[in-house]
């Protein structure tokens, strides 16, 4: 999970209300694994589903899969017709769930509130199966403002050098540090 994340949307496969409410759809099948819901499907159809997103960061897939799925699996996954990544299953962990975060591309969240997202097999495979979804967001933002190139640094170098836990420093370091109130990038 990226550093930072928030949660914006999830659906969960074991609840028949949580996949109406994300409008799922499939062409393939469910089944129950370890405690856990899976869904999946096949070919150009696959499965869909509607998901929240933020519309001004950046945003991510995760998916739990299977990791040792015995029959090979390959995917798309797509985002509102923006290609996201591909994916292929077959052994990959054996006897473990895995955990994989796919970036969505600007162009696929951007301004929008909702996404669809979908799974295709251009080659007629299984996609998924899926355990569970979820939708997160990360702001590219460090709250880190107004930062100048070392143009002026060497003339600020007698005046008050701190590193941005604020400790007092002899002399500037590398990466940004604090000269004289303004933060400078070395």
């Amino acid at each position: 999970v990226p550093e930072g994340s928030v949660t914006m949307d999830y659906m969960w496969t074991t609840k028949s209300s949580s996949r109406t409410s994300h409008r799922y759809s499939s062409n393939g099948g469910s089944g129950s694994f370890r405690n856990r819901t899976w869904l999946d499907g096949s070919g150009t159809t696959g499965q869909s589903w509607t998901m929240k997103v933020d519309k001004t960061h950046r945003n991510y897939l995760m998916l739990l899969l299977w990791g040792d799925e015995g029959d090979v699996r390959n995917f798309d996954i797509m985002c509102d017709d923006v290609y996201v990544a591909s994916e292929s299953l077959c052994h990959n962990d054996p006897g473990r769930f895995i955990m994989r975060n796919y970036p969505i591309p600007e162009e696929g969240t951007s301004g929008k509130e909702t996404v669809r997202i979908h799974l295709t097999s251009l080659t007629g495979t299984k996609t998924g199966g899926i355990f569970y979804a979820y939708m997160l967001s990360l702001s590219d933002e460090t709250g880190i403002n107004n930062v100048n190139d070392n143009d002026n640094l060497n003339e600020n170098l007698n005046k008050g050098i701190y590193n941005l836990l604020g400790q007092q420093l002899a002399e500037p370091q590398s990466g940004i540090c604090i000269v004289n109130g303004k933060k400078i990038i070395r």
